[in-house]
């Protein structure tokens, strides 16, 4: 249980130390910032190298025109300008968060990317941290590798990316007022699309880092978040996966799995009345797979689920349900 496992005990100790949860918030956003800023230039070293390379071959070629030497300096111009942005891709530059962390009583050390506690509010903060968040976001990448969602390298390759990592997603409030007029500017939609009424899994369940402008959201909150969307993705993921095996050890004009999928993005899982059929997704190893359903009556076990039922055991007892009552009438 999350909420009684994770978050309630760290709410505790944040009470315990006098230590807000928008506090907490501010630190462990700065926390991360320094080692994501570190990272994201790193996404474009090997575009960079090209554009260099690209741009002396031009440079040495007698048949290259003047557009042809505009374009490849324009390329490898745009090339740095993102890496220039990339430094700051957490939101926060590197030394605000440093300078905010020490302010904290934590000193952040660049070199060895690790922090320590100098004062027993900065020794509180990262205990806060490491004791009580960072088991709930290990728990969620277990959830994902357990369940089949992500394959276990790739979680494995987040541990050895961050050692202080916190999800950055939606708009910090503060972003959100326009600095010339002071007015506050319409705020975009950030709401968690994981958690749906459909039982049925597919599309990227972690949205790749690449960097952004503007402060994020309340990462704490984000961290749960993430977490519940996890466990409510395994107990479908878990669902479906029973479907097809089903399919599979049995085959009929009911179902069929497709094996290869070939494709990353989030399918509706809706009756198609054109095609004749549904596509409920589910995950293997973390490759995308589907169950294409032919029967309408069957579909709609895994679709439309009431909103009031958030259990997804429960929505999995009413697929079965109506699964049954399909089989026996």
């Amino acid at each position: 249980n999350i909420r009684e496992d994770f978050y309630i005990p760290m709410l505790e100790f944040l009470t315990e130390k006098n230590i807000s949860e928008e506090e907490f918030n501010h630190f462990i956003y700065n926390l991360h910032a320094p080692e994501r800023n570190k990272y994201l230039p790193t996404l474009f070293e090997e575009k960079l190298l090209e554009a260099q390379i690209e741009l002396k071959e031009v440079e040495a070629s007698e048949t290259s025109s003047k557009q042809d030497l505009a374009n490849a300096r324009r390329k490898l111009t745009i090339i740095q300008k993102k890496m220039t942005k990339a430094e700051r891709g957490s939101g926060i530059y590197t030394e605000d968060a440093i300078a905010t962390l020490k302010k904290y009583g934590v000193i952040f050390d660049m070199k060895k990317m690790k922090a320590r506690g100098s004062l027993t509010k900065g020794k509180n903060l990262l205990k806060a941290y490491e004791d009580y968040l960072k088991p709930m976001i290990d728990n969620t990448r277990r959830t994902y590798i357990d369940s089949g969602l992500i394959p276990e390298q790739t979680v494995l390759d987040w541990d050895a990316r961050y050692k202080y990592y916190v999800p950055l997603v939606g708009f910090a409030e503060d972003t959100l007022i326009d600095p010339d007029t002071g007015r506050e500017i319409e705020r975009p939609k950030s709401t968690n699309q994981r958690i749906n009424t459909q039982m049925t899994v597919s599309g990227s369940l972690v949205k790749k880092a690449t960097g952004r402008e503007s402060e994020a959201s309340s990462p704490l909150q984000q961290s749960v978040i993430q977490a519940t969307s996890a466990s409510i993705e395994a107990e479908k993921n878990r669902v479906v996966k029973s479907l097809a095996d089903l399919a599979r050890a049995f085959p009929s004009d009911l179902w069929e799995v497709s094996e290869d999928a070939g494709q990353v993005k989030k399918v509706d899982a809706t009756w198609d009345p054109v095609k004749g059929k549904s596509r409920v997704g589910f995950k293997e190893d973390g490759l995308q797979k589907y169950v294409e359903v032919y029967d309408r009556r069957l579909a709609q076990g895994f679709d439309n689920f009431d909103s009031t039922v958030t259990s997804a055991g429960m929505k999995a007892m009413r697929a079965a349900t109506r699964y049954l009552s399909m089989v026996n009438t």
